[in-house]
Parts: C-alpha cells; sequence; structure tokens
C-alpha cells in the first residue's frame, strides 16, 4: 500500500506554502511519525504499534453485557453530548462516559424498571466521573450539579455505586482512540478526521453498535470517509490496514452502511445535540458535510 501524506514547503521565501505528495510505505510511514511527533513525549510513538495491539487484546473485556436497549439509552447519549457540549468537554470523555454508563446499567437487574430520571442521573454522573478522570480541568461536582439540576449528595452515591460495579475502570479502549490511531496511517485530512469523530457519535446512538467492538467501529468510520471521498473506487482497504486492524473490509461493511446511514438520518434532526456540536467551525461545519467533496 502507498500511502500518501502532505508536507509543507517555504516558497520564494514568502509565507505562501504549497503540499508536496510523498508515497510512502506503511513502514516509512511509521518512521515518518516518530520523526514527526518525537517532540511530545506523550505520543510515545516508539510504542505505537504495540499499544494499538494491546488495546485490540483487551477491548472485549470493556463491551457492556447485553441489556433491554430502548429509546431511553439514546436520548441519555444525546443529553450527554448537549451537557459536554456546554462544558466543552472532549470528545474522547464523551466515549468514556458511556462506556461507564452502559457497562453499570447492563448490570442492573431492575433495567426494565428504571425510568428517564433514573438513567439521566446516572448518565450526568458517568459524565462527571469520566471527566475527572480525562479532562485537565474538570467542572466541579457543583457545576455538574446545577446543569444538570441534581443533588451534588445524590451524584456521590450514584457514583460510589458505579465505580464499585465496574471495578474501579473508568476507561476503556474507544472507538475513538482507535480512530485517532488508524487515521494516522491513512493521512486523513482533518475534515476527514472531524467526519469520522461525527460518524462515531452519531454511532453512540444506535443499539445495532452497542456491543460491537469499539476497533471494528472505527474502522468502518474511517472506510465510510474513504467511500465518500471516491464512491467510484471498490477497493478502500489495502493489506497493511488490514494488518494494522485485522479486519478485511467485508467484514466491516454492515457497520460502515450502519453509519453511513446515521448520517443520512442526522439530516432530518438537525436539532439533536450531536448535529449542533459538529455544525460549528471546530468541527468544520461536517454534519453539513454530507455531500462535500473531501479533497484537499
Amino acid at each position: 500500500m502507498q500511502i500518501i501524506i502532505n508536507q509543507k514547503k517555504n516558497i520564494n521565501n514568502k509565507n505562501q506554502q504549497q503540499y508536496q505528495k510523498k508515497q510512502l510505505t506503511l513502514e516509512e510511514f511509521s518512521h515518518y511519525l516518530d520523526q514527526k511527533q518525537s517532540q511530545d513525549p506523550q505520543q510515545v510513538t516508539e510504542y505505537s504499534h504495540q499499544i494499538i495491539k494491546y488495546l485490540q487484546s483487551i477491548e472485549s473485556n470493556y463491551l457492556p453485557a447485553q441489556y433491554l436497549v430502548n429509546v431511553i439509552r439514546a436520548s441519555i447519549v444525546d443529553w450527554v453530548i448537549e451537557v459536554s457540549d456546554f462544558f466543552k468537554l472532549k470528545c474522547e470523555t464523551i466515549h468514556i462516559a458511556i462506556n461507564i454508563y452502559d457497562r453499570f446499567i447492563a448490570q442492573r437487574k431492575d433495567i426494565k424498571t428504571l425510568d428517564q430520571p433514573i438513567h439521566q442521573i446516572i448518565g450526568g454522573t458517568a459524565l462527571f466521573m469520566a471527566a475527572k478522570y480525562e479532562e485537565i480541568y474538570p467542572p466541579s461536582l457543583g457545576d455538574f450539579a446545577r446543569r444538570m439540576n441534581f443533588k451534588k449528595q445524590d451524584m456521590v452515591n450514584i457514583e460510589g455505586k458505579i465505580i464499585s460495579k465496574i471495578g474501579f475502570t473508568l476507561t476503556s479502549p474507544t472507538s475513538l482512540k482507535f480512530m485517532e490511531a488508524y487515521s494516522q496511517f491513512q493521512a486523513l485530512s482533518e475534515q476527514q478526521n472531524n467526519l469520522a469523530r461525527f460518524l462515531l457519535q452519531l454511532g453512540l446512538h444506535d443499539p445495532q453498535l452497542y456491543n460491537q467492538k469499539p476497533s471494528l467501529i472505527a474502522s468502518a468510520s474511517i472506510l465510510t470517509v474513504k467511500k465518500m471521498k471516491n464512491m467510484e473506487l471498490t477497493n478502500f482497504w489495502e493489506e497493511d490496514m488490514i494488518q494494522l486492524t485485522g479486519y478485511q473490509q467485508s467484514e466491516l461493511e454492515n457497520v460502515a452502511n450502519v453509519l453511513f446511514n446515521l448520517l443520512l438520518q442526522i439530516q432530518n434532526s438537525q436539532g439533536s445535540a450531536v448535529y449542533i456540536k459538529f455544525n460549528t467551525a471546530q468541527f468544520q461545519n461536517v454534519s453539513q458535510c454530507i455531500q462535500a467533496n473531501f479533497q484537499e
């Protein structure tokens, strides 16, 4: 597989820039990433492949057990996104929060009798817990309680129950983490990355994806973005991506179709929190980009 990356260079000592395309193998591109990110010790690029393989090996441990997924869950996901957007939380915080919520709810024997307010305080507390774990400056308990109209002590009580039930494991390999790791080897543009992030947050709502592996959903999001860029191609998933992700293109098609259908459906739900979130300059208004041409 040949991977295309964009390299900036100065022209005639002016501020103008142009992009020079250079084709690299997966091994060469990995070395390029190591050099590019070597100034950021948090990237630990020398261990990138080992980290990906490790996350792939443990992701099944963090899938919630099967439970009755209904319209309440979809509304809770959208509400959690709305609250997180108010506090300007990271996309990763949302994914962690929904995973905490799902794993806790799945262990409740009274799942079928829980009403909307109970789901809300569980979802809101899960977001509070995820923010404390993921954010550098998380909102305080009081901030969350005021915004969500909960009592602080009620949130503290629920937090204790959640943390005990899920075995004190707040984080998990999320589809967003996998997507961001895989996308480096596809040299996606920032707009394409934002579209993939949008697809993954849409996927949090859908019961068809509830118990799918995050690595599979992440791979399918990249496949969907690549298809939208050039619908005339048939082979979008080259051998190196098969080796990196462990998935054949045929294994991703069903989930990719689900994600693309969610993208079509959201055009009729422009008041939803996830649509509004990604219809901003920060995310390049990708929720409106279904017909866009994702060329550089």
